[in-house]
């Protein structure tokens, strides 16, 4: 309860924060790791060369791909892009950053993903933060377009860690980010992204957080209505479920002794529901409790949804689902939860 609650009362203090304002206008490198990207790579491209701040490369990392990611980014004819292919011998996403970051030209670098769509400032939002000691993180909207059960599902489990993410980061407590929209000197850059495991297939975003924080860097959470970047929802159920697999398969190997708590403490929560469930087979009196406990958290975490929405957008029904989300969500978080801790992860035809 008190967790929510402290979530909730950093949400309400973005209302109060105004956007940074800084006169000193400075090139930056965009970096995007691609692979199989032929279905969003274009609009990425034209929403790029449409930013109101053109003082930018945008550096392109092709990790091998299979389809026509390459030819379509070639077909730009435009200075700023640039495009270079992962040698043959590093594969991944990490690899991807850490050979992309050795050919930036910039001091400032602004990571994000192929299949994200910008506002036309998104750029201009964070000229205004950049500074060598600070990371900037940003909002990302999972957005919606068909109302199913499934996508609202996606929304609602996406949004609230967007939420507490952005409440950890306001209180200086940041232990989240997301790689689709963040921005780090690239000497920092360069010197977190070394110590990195690169046999991990995810989590090159939060580990470079936690690696600065240690270092006693600044973290920064970019409040301007503009940085926001939208992604769509995984199509089918089995992206959706080898998605999260993936995002939690890093939880592991966190070293932050901030994440590693909230994780457990998160996981043993829904656990805990989890197991009821299961002995209430056997012994039916347990039955009106679950229920009961389950009714509680739901009430005690309506008012993290109800505020966050206010910051980043959300179906305008969501409430409708809510109900029916938070009965099955602590089976969600635990079954992604084991099965991540002892299955490999599949992604973009890759096993790891």
């Amino acid at each position: 309860m008190f967790f929510i609650q402290w979530n909730v009362y950093y949400l309400l203090k973005c209302f109060n924060l105004k956007p940074f304002r800084q006169s000193i206008a400075q090139k930056v490198s965009v970096l995007v790791a691609v692979r199989n990207e032929e279905m969003h790579i274009k609009s990425f491209i034209f929403q790029m060369l449409q930013q109101s701040y053109s003082n930018f490369e945008l550096i392109l990392i092709n990790d091998h791909s299979t389809d026509e990611t390459k030819n379509i980014i070639t077909s730009f004819n435009d200075y700023r892009i640039k495009c270079y292919d992962l040698p043959a011998h590093l594969i991944g996403k990490k690899n991807a950053i850490k050979y992309g970051l050795s050919l930036c030209n910039t001091d400032w670098v602004i990571f994000t993903d192929a299949d994200v769509e910008l506002k036309n400032d998104w750029l201009v939002s964070y000229i205004n933060y950049l500074d060598n000691e600070v990371m900037v993180i940003a909002p990302v909207q999972l957005k919606i377009e068909k109302h199913r059960f499934g996508d609202v599902f996606q929304q609602l489990d996406f949004a609230a860690m967007q939420f507490i993410t952005m409440a950890s980061t306001i209180a200086r407590k940041a232990f989240m980010c997301n790689g689709a929209n963040m921005a780090l000197h690239k000497n920092r850059a360069l010197n977190y992204i070394q110590t990195l495991n690169m046999a991990i297939p995810s989590g090159d975003d939060v580990f470079i957080l936690h690696q600065h924080i240690q270092q006693g860097g600044k973290v920064y959470l970019n409040i301007s209505p503009s940085s926001v970047v939208s992604i769509k929802p995984a199509a089918t159920f089995k992206e959706f479920v080898l998605q999260r697999l993936r995002w939690a398969s890093k939880a592991k190997y966190y070293k932050n002794s901030r994440a590693v708590f909230i994780s457990w403490f998160i996981f043993i929560i829904h656990f805990y529901l989890f197991v009821g469930l299961i002995a209430s087979i056997v012994y039916h009196a347990l039955l009106p409790w679950i229920a009961l406990f389950l009714i509680i958290k739901m009430l005690i975490d309506f008012p993290l949804f109800w505020v966050g929405q206010r910051l980043i957008s959300m179906y305008r029904q969501w409430y409708a689902f809510y109900p029916f989300v938070s009965l099955i969500y602590f089976l969600y978080i635990s079954t992604i939860a084991i099965v991540a801790t002892f299955s490999p992860v599949v992604w973009k035809n890759r096993k790891w």
